[in-house]
């Protein structure tokens, strides 16, 4: 699994945390594709490195060779996939690099690497490392020794795969759920790559979507090897395998791509009448039984679930607090009229659904994920607040009943599913990120106390990972040792809950391991997926999807859309007044 504790180092350099990383960049040229200009733009405008040779290598670019693949990949490649992606783009880096110094080699790296005189001129540079945004992963070992820490490359999708030039492609022709991209390193005398980062992606539908995801997803990674680089972070030997029972040489045919070029356009349609025609309905549940025994021995465990909601709304997220002996609990109630979620109690039990919304922790704007903390005797809420733009602190004033703003922990970052816990003598915030990286990456805050003053991880994001990153409740403890459960939403939005046993986590490092799964409720009535759960004494509380047809759904969807942006304008229009911002940490 890739962790942000895995990251490069190694050998004992105490010069490189006090200096800027020098590195090189390896290329045909100096007009790259989008996201290798992103790389690079990312590398330049930081703080941890800095560019000091441009090694021009004199080989063709990938696929010229028009036929060497096979006629009918080359074509899809350059006048279909180059022509619509984003991150494959061309962008002019020449006025940007223009005080770098330049190396036009003689001879391309695939054709034996370079000369002896070429290989002393990039030695005298004194690089760090040099990034290979070359055709070819392979580095003579001559280059090797030149870097101090390496020859740094991408591998998207898998090795020594037949399907050369269309990454990602055979995880969507093999269905697979989750497409890995990597950032290796070549160093001297090892033959085999270390890893510097390894994440997971979703596999989507669409091919031109997978590939921006998936490249795009990777471009600030130098940045965060670097980081960790000047931290001491240590690298792996290996790739975490993917059990697919396939061959990795298996080559692409004609007529296998063929087919699936005839077949993308009605898959894509497939997903959008999904999308428009199903509705995911969520709804909570009472598991008489704790939460080791609902990972280990299910079948024991008793389902209590809240009569089905109206088919306008969905309740989900729940977190209960003991509070006078009574087991009081905080969800999130979404209203397709209203277009957006808002915090709210439900009742256990019930013969039907009924809620309350609180006073005083009401934004206007969509609300979810009500994460509750008892601190110093007072009840807090964290509840996600990302279409603000930042994490706020609620306070209970009159419990359940009234609340009042107490701080704004973080601001200008859109959180989404904001958990907060003391460990290791410190408080930690780790959530997501508003955008399409919410399900795949992971971001960590530490302070004092809940109320701050926060500071980012360096190694920020510190997961990449669709199937255990985006939190999905309060850690607990298994065995004595503290677990964090995360949604795994490599097939689906909220389709499982992966517990992960916390390993390391402090100011410098993050590393975590999946020990043990969450499935949806196979005989009950919400069977299609779960994304929170929230472990009480004895008891355990849990949500649940079932995805259901409905010819109202596109109806309902796009009212709740344009309601959720009148909602926003009017909050932007107030300047959301109900919970102003006074810095990056605030204390009322």
């Amino acid at each position: 699994m890739w962790s942000a504790a895995r990251f490069l180092l190694w050998w004992g350099d105490s010069q490189v945390a006090a200096r800027r990383l020098r590195f090189g960049i390896l290329c045909h040229g100096t007009t790259f594709p989008a996201w290798q200009a992103q790389c690079i733009r990312a590398l330049v405008t930081g703080v941890e490195a800095e560019p000091h040779l441009v090694i021009v290598d004199s080989g063709r670019p990938h696929g010229r060779d028009a036929w060497s693949t096979g006629g009918l990949a080359y074509l899809y490649r350059h006048l279909w996939v180059a022509r619509r992606s984003r991150a494959l783009r061309p962008v002019d880096l020449s006025a940007e690099l223009s005080d770098v110094a330049k190396l036009h080699c003689r001879r391309s790296l695939s054709e034996g690497g370079f000369t002896a005189e070429e290989t002393e001129v990039i030695g005298k540079q004194d690089l760090d490392f040099i990034l290979n945004f070359g055709d070819s992963d392979r580095a003579d070992d001559r280059l090797r020794k030149v870097a101090r820490h390496g020859i740094w490359f991408f591998r998207h999708g898998e090795a020594n795969t037949g399907y050369v030039g269309l990454p990602h492609l055979r995880e969507i022709l093999e269905r697979r759920s989750v497409s890995r991209t990597a950032l290796l390193a070549f160093v001297s005398g090892r033959s085999a790559p270390l890893v510097l980062f390894e994440g997971y992606f979703q596999t989507s539908q669409g091919y031109i979507s997978q590939i921006d995801t998936c490249h795009f997803g990777s471009a600030n990674w130098c940045v965060m090897a670097c980081t960790g680089l000047q931290l001491g972070r240590a690298a792996t030997g290996r790739l975490t395998p993917i059990a697919d029972g396939t061959d990795d040489t298996e080559s692409l045919s004609s007529l296998r791509l063929l087919g699936f070029m005839l077949r993308q356009p009605m898959r894509i349609l497939a997903s959008i009448l999904r999308q428009l025609f199903f509705l995911d309905q969520w709804n909570v549940a009472l598991v008489h039984c704790g939460v080791e025994d609902l990972i280990r021995t299910r079948s024991s465990c008793r389902f209590e679930w809240l009569s089905s909601p109206s088919l306008k709304e969905f309740c989900a997220d729940p977190f209960g607090v003991s509070f006078g002996g009574i087991l009081y609990v905080l969800v999130e109630v979404f209203d397709y009229i209203h277009g957006r979620g808002r915090i709210a109690q439900v009742t256990f039990p019930d013969t039907r659904v009924r809620w309350h919304l609180p006073d005083g922790i009401d934004t206007g704007s969509h609300m979810s994920y009500p994460y509750v903390i008892v601190f110093d005797g007072e009840i807090l809420c964290v509840p996600e607040t990302s279409m603000a733009g930042d994490v706020r602190l609620y306070r209970a004033v009159e419990f359940p009943n009234r609340w009042e703003f107490a701080a704004t922990l973080i601001k200008d970052f859109p959180a989404v599913d904001s958990t907060v816990f003391e460990h290791g003598g410190m408080w930690w915030l780790l959530c997501g990120r508003h955008g399409k990286l919410s399900e795949v990456e992971l971001y960590a805050w530490y302070a004092p106390s809940p109320f701050g003053p926060w500071t980012p991880h360096p190694l920020n994001p510190v997961k990449c990972d669709v199937r255990s990153s985006r939190p999905a409740g309060p850690p607990f403890m298994i065995a004595g040792s503290l677990c964090r459960p995360a949604q795994d939403c490599s097939r689906t939005y909220g389709g499982a809950i992966a517990i992960n046993r916390i390993v390391k986590l402090n100011p410098t490092a993050f590393e975590e391991e999946l020990v043990g799964r969450i499935e949806p409720d196979a005989t009950g009535p919400y069977c299609h997926g779960v994304h929170t759960v929230c472990a009480m004494d004895g008891l355990t509380l849990v949500d649940g999807k079932r995805t259901r047809f409905h010819i109202a759904a596109p109806v309902l969807k796009v009212w709740a859309f344009v309601a959720g942006r009148r909602h926003r304008a009017v909050a932007r229009k107030r300047g959301d007044s109900a919970a102003p911002h006074e810095g990056v940490t605030s204390v009322s």
